[in-house]
């Protein structure tokens, strides 16, 4: 199994602790584009999608809208409600490809090796600060939480 594999894996594992159906087929064609359903707790995921590159990130992006609760974008008849719904996808996409760093002991210097490495794409750089910022103030907030209840030294 290789690294996208077994990052594949690891979201269905996701979607699977989160109640959401993961399907897929083989015999669709690589432009199918993959969707999601909030109610049915539905993914359907393409595992021909092109470039092979992307596919990761698209199923993180499905996950993250079930999650979020988001509406269907293409019932959308406003812009500004698209986009914001296509960003709460995009951004637990990509908490949860940091997530799934975190817990594969994965490290990255800066935001821009995370981006290069997962090939996100320029429109979602938006929530990769928004992630990164999020992630970070979690750790700060959970490290100060401890050292407020630690009666050793903490640095």
């Amino acid at each position: 199994m290789n690294d996208m594999e077994d990052l594949i894996e690891w979201l269905r594992g996701v979607a699977t602790e989160h109640n959401i159906t993961v399907f897929t087929e083989s015999q669709w064609p690589s432009n199918w584009v993959p969707q999601s359903q909030i109610e049915m707790r539905c993914v359907w995921y393409n595992p021909n999608w092109f470039p092979a590159c992307e596919r990761p990130l698209t199923l993180a992006h499905e996950i993250g809208h079930i999650l979020s609760g988001d509406g269907p974008s293409n019932s959308c008849n406003y812009c500004s409600v698209n986009e914001k719904a296509e960003s709460n996808g995009d951004l637990i996409a990509i908490m949860l490809l940091l997530k799934y760093c975190r817990t594969h002991d994965i490290t990255f210097e800066t935001k821009q090796q995370l981006i290069e490495a997962f090939k996100i794409p320029t429109s979602m750089v938006k929530s990769v600060d928004r992630a990164t910022d999020y992630t970070l103030y979690s750790m700060r907030k959970k490290y100060s939480e401890l050292a407020a209840t630690s009666t050793g030294v903490f640095i």
